[in-house]
């Protein structure tokens, strides 16, 4: 059986509550899921403070 679309996409979930792990994120009772479920446009930028990055 051939398939067109590559593994990755056939397992992403579909639905929020497909969706394993990360309870404390995105669990029913945060703010993330309510945004989510509300379907409100969400843009995250993570950010780190370069002096906290370990070099070699």
């Amino acid at each position: 059986m051939l398939y067109q679309e590559p593994l990755a996409y056939r397992m992403r979930p579909e639905k929020i509550e497909e969706v394993v792990g990360q309870d404390e994120i995105i669990g029913e009772n945060t703010p993330l899921y309510k945004m989510i479920q509300k379907a409100m446009c969400l843009q995250c930028y993570c950010t780190v403070n370069p002096e906290l990055v370990k070099r070699p």
